[in-house]
């Protein structure tokens, strides 16, 4: 019983790690924060499994295929919102600067 806790322990570790070490590798190279990261493995994976139950390719044929997909979804996510999030980024984070700041100096005015 303890032995298995461990294991399974140490299992939950390894794939918190791995999801860390996903998001630090995308910002590294995007300078963004890509929370779709897990969306873009399920929407791949369910390809994949439509590739293989649902059309009944064989697995050698499928897993290229869903690679391809992969590679091709994650491109355009990157090239129709991450490079748009990038150069906005930086009028994106004043502007939620003075809002903030507008919308504490509005509730000093008005007292209730």
């Amino acid at each position: 019983m303890f032995l298995q806790l461990v294991v399974l322990g140490l299992a939950t570790g390894c794939l918190y790690a791995l999801i860390a070490l996903a998001m630090v590798i995308i910002y590294k190279t995007s300078e963004v924060l890509n929370f779709a990261q897990g969306e873009l493995s399920m929407f791949s994976t369910f390809f994949a499994f439509l590739l293989l139950d649902g059309l009944g390719l064989p697995f050698y044929v499928a897993l290229p295929a869903a690679l391809l997909f992969a590679m091709v979804l994650g491109a355009s996510v990157e090239l129709l919102f991450l490079r748009v999030a990038r150069e906005r980024a930086r009028w994106g984070s004043l502007f939620l600067l003075w809002s903030f700041t507008l919308f504490v100096a509005y509730l000093a005015i008005w007292p209730e």
